[in-house]
């Protein structure tokens, strides 16, 4: 019997690499006794709204699309890098840093994503917006860096002009202007896109709600459950306008991307138990050229590592047979590879079977 030498499949993953940018960023910064507000000062100072980007966005109706990345954390660290590069940006530049550097000074942060509509309640309907919560003295508290450093006047371009309003925010004034996709992150009880849209007037309800404890919860699942919950709170708002669709369309892609990943974990970790289970055969065919002869060919330690061997390779074909790929290319990589580990255990229990006889063959 021959060694064997077995190529399984193995997917690339994606590493993600670091950046000391808000470092570099909190050192320009002179802190007052507030120090978000500081950041948030700082970002309006020093970060023109970019008129063109947004109008470019506008048309092509981008404003969601993630394809140009490989991940959520490449592409944040990529816009964070473009938008104190050129000191200018779009709202989810403003969003991005300003998130990067109060979690740089330890607060809890999160970017929200949404649309608006102006006070005359003309919307913002194919294009979304961004804007920020930040958790102080455990109560989350709401920011919009964008519309607080100024605004586009009629002939699209930007006015550079400080507003407060838009620091900490109460949640009553910001719902008149800013709806969240996820509608947890209105930190008050959630009104419907159709009452925001319509422009209807609603009164908060006396029952109790504690938007606290509701994200406490959002953020103790893992990703993937934290992104299937938006979008089960999202959908059961309704439906709303274009940006919403496509927002619903990115989470539900951002979801399969993380099905992908853990199949990639998978596929791996039974990968690994194939490449065992091959080093263990092979110690089995050593062990027969030389005739069972030497302390490192034991027959009982030879019996045990094949039948190591044959749990992982059985190990390692459910995990082949259970997962789905849609891929030709990979379906067809992922099949030869389970025929491969198929042939394996195959060639491990007929090792077994003569060990089995030889151990049969010296108990005479």
């Amino acid at each position: 019997m021959k060694r064997l030498t077995l190529l399984f499949l193995l997917f690339s993953q994606i590493s993600f690499a670091q950046s000391n940018l808000a470092k570099e960023v909190i050192q320009e910064i002179e802190f007052q006794t507030d120090s978000i507000e500081s950041v948030f000062k700082w970002i309006a100072d020093n970060i023109r709204y970019d008129a063109t980007k947004a109008n470019h966005i506008e048309k092509a109706q981008t404003s969601e699309r993630r394809s140009d990345h490989k991940s959520e954390e490449l592409r944040a660290q990529k816009m964070l890098m473009d938008v104190l590069r050129k000191k200018k940006g779009v709202c989810e530049d403003y969003s991005i840093l300003f998130n990067a550097l109060v979690k740089e000074l330890g607060y809890e942060s999160f970017i929200i994503h949404g649309y608006t509509k102006k006070n005359n309640g003309i919307l913002s309907r194919r294009v979304g917006h961004t804007w920020n919560a930040v958790k102080v003295n455990n109560k989350w508290m709401l920011y919009d860096p964008t519309w607080g450093a100024g605004s586009l006047n009629e002939k699209k371009r930007f006015v550079k002009k400080y507003s407060p309003i838009w620091y900490e925010t109460i949640p009553s004034e910001m719902i008149k202007t800013h709806m969240p996709y996820d509608p947890i992150w209105q930190l008050q009880e959630p009104i419907s896109y159709k009452d925001f849209e319509e422009n209807t007037e609603f009164l908060v309800s006396d029952k109790s709600y504690n938007p606290e404890e509701a994200i406490a919860d959002f953020f103790s699942k893992n990703e993937k459950d934290q992104l299937k919950s938006q979008l089960d709170r999202s959908v059961a708002q309704g439906k709303g306008v274009t940006s919403l669709t496509v927002w619903r369309k990115h989470i539900k892609e951002r979801i399969e991307h993380l099905n992908h990943n853990n199949k990639v974990d998978d596929l791996k970790v039974a990968n690994d138990k194939c490449k065992h289970a091959t080093e263990l055969f092979n110690k089995f065919v050593d062990a027969q050229n030389s005739n069972f002869k030497g302390e490192d060919h034991d027959l009982l330690l030879i019996k045990k590592n094949l039948e190591q061997a044959e749990s992982e390779v059985n190990d390692a074909l459910k995990t082949f047979n259970s997962i789905n790929i849609k891929a030709p290319k990979n379906r067809r990589m992922l099949k030869k590879t389970s025929t491969s580990a198929q042939g394996l255990l195959t060639n491990i229990k007929l090792a077994l079977t003569i060990v089995k006889k030889r151990e049969d063959a010296e108990s005479r």
